[in-house]
Order: structure tokens, then sequence, then C-alpha cells
């Protein structure tokens, strides 16, 4: 991948936690409290879906040639994770969210071969992970 798109994709990936970022700042500012949770749970619960579809286009494109079948199989985990998650009372939906997430990270670290990727992922997942324990300690 040219630098420029790597570069493009690690600012996007910064941008995108931005929702996230608010909702907890809203949730310790006692700001529309439930409306900034469940924005905080939602949104992670789509930034999974998100992940396990870069997984599908990665299978569709050929990038997991040697077991396609699972890999596309396996790809539909976080969606199932998240709107399962979603489903759970609040201690229980930041806990499966925050699971999953780091779930899919480390499945991503051994599927995938793609260095600037996983390291990028690395800190989000890190970030994303330690936004869920703030709301844990919130509620």
């Amino acid at each position: 991948m040219p630098t420029l798109a790597i570069i493009r994709a690690q600012q996007l990936a910064i941008l995108g936690l931005l929702p996230l970022m608010a909702s907890v700042l809203a949730g310790l500012l006692d700001w529309q409290y439930r409306t900034a949770f469940q924005w905080f749970c939602g949104y992670s619960a789509l930034l999974l879906a998100f992940l396990g579809g870069l997984h599908w286009g990665l299978t569709i494109a050929g990038k997991h040639e040697q077991h396609s079948q699972r890999q596309l199989m396996l790809a539909i985990l976080p969606f199932v994770a998240a709107a399962g998650a979603l489903l759970l009372p609040p201690i229980a939906q930041l806990s499966v969210l925050a699971a999953a997430h780091l779930f899919w990270f480390f499945y991503e670290r051994r599927v995938l071969d793609i260095d600037w990727y996983i390291e990028m992922r690395q800190r989000l997942a890190m970030v994303v992970v330690g936004l869920h324990i703030i709301w844990l300690f919130l509620r």
C-alpha cells in the first residue's frame, strides 16, 4: 500500500475514535449521561461490525485464500457479538464489547500479515478498551 494511503488510513482511524471519546467526555461531565452511554455502546458495536466487514472484504478479495469459507464465517463474529451485546444490561454490554474488541485485535494479529495495520490496530484497540473501562467505572 502506498505510504500516503497508509497515512490517510491511520488518520481516518484516529478520527473514528472521536465519537467514542466524545461520549466518554459527556459521561464524565454528566451531560446527557444515558444518551452518551447509548451512543458509546452503539458506536462501539458499529466499530466491531466494521472490523468484521474488513475481513469479509479481504476474504472476498482473495487475501485469505487457504481457508476462505472459514474466514467468511469468522468475519461475521464481530457483528454477532456486537448485536448480542446491545441486548444485554449496561455493565454486560460494556464488558462484552470490550472483550470483543480485544479478542478481535488478537485474532487480527494472528491472521494478518500487514505490519502497519497491526501496529495501528494495537494502539486503537488499547484506546477503545480503555474507554470501555472508563465507562465501567462511570456506571
